[in-house]
């Protein structure tokens, strides 16, 4: 296991991912030296994804108080779906906006949601789906960006949807991914228990092996053993 030192280093846990597809405005927001992923995410082609003829829809998974990305992707021209269980439908994030918000939490339910999420309340039971069944309850077959940041639960989003299922995958990934040492204010200890530099490592070559590259890499500021990541995947023959 990594050092309380080797934790702390600045970005350690990613030091070994890199851009693959190196991008520069305006096929990106931003260039990813100078920016900090949160609220304005680093989408390739932003400007043309709802503008190319072709259906365009996005999901934003998490929320909380900041529905800019959500916000921004409608705005675009994208039909733009918002879920998370812990905000609700009156909080001015989500309330008379122009996407569609989803009282639900997209992954696996279970009482380790409540106790090791800041978000949550130790007693109120949450509304959960799977991305599967999320998908065909709104009739979507495809998804053109996917974003999440659920403060560690992407992990267990990886293992049970995004790596192991036999529907289409989204053309674009958009993500905050917490390793070990992440602020326990936000991301519980046990979710991210052995996430560290091996566990990102195998994880990106997983997604490397689906098509996906990287496009976009920004170690947080705030806590560096969290960064936002953008991934095309490459397979899609399209932005």
């Amino acid at each position: 296991a990594p050092s309380e030192k080797a934790l702390a280093e600045k970005g350690s846990a990613f030091t070994a991912i890199r851009n693959a597809m190196p991008l520069a405005p305006p096929v990106i927001h931003h260039d990813d030296l100078s920016g900090h992923g949160q609220g304005v995410k680093n989408i390739a082609g932003l400007q043309v994804l709802g503008k190319s003829g072709s259906h365009c829809v996005v999901y934003g998974i998490g929320i909380f108080t900041d529905s800019r990305f959500e916000q921004q992707m409608a705005k675009e021209g994208c039909e733009t779906h918002g879920f998370d269980c812990t905000v609700s439908p009156t909080s001015s994030a989500v309330r008379n906006q122009n996407f569609s918000f989803h009282r639900w939490c997209i992954g696996a339910s279970g009482s380790s949601f409540n106790s090791e999420n800041a978000y949550a309340s130790s007693t109120r039971k949450y509304d959960f789906k799977t991305l599967a069944e999320t998908q065909q309850q709104l009739g979507h077959n495809f998804i053109d960006v996917l974003k999440f940041d659920i403060e560690g639960f992407e992990w267990d989003l990886f293992d049970k949807a995004l790596l192991n299922t036999s529907m289409k995958l989204p053309r674009q990934l958009s993500f905050e991914l917490h390793t070990e040492g992440a602020a326990k204010k936000y991301v519980s200890p046990a979710v991210v228990k052995g996430r560290h530099f091996v566990e990102v490592n195998k994880l990106f070559l997983a997604l490397f092996d689906l098509g996906y590259r990287v496009v976009s890499k920004e170690v947080s500021g705030g806590d560096p053993a969290c960064a936002e990541f953008v991934l095309v995947n490459v397979n899609e023959g399209q932005l």
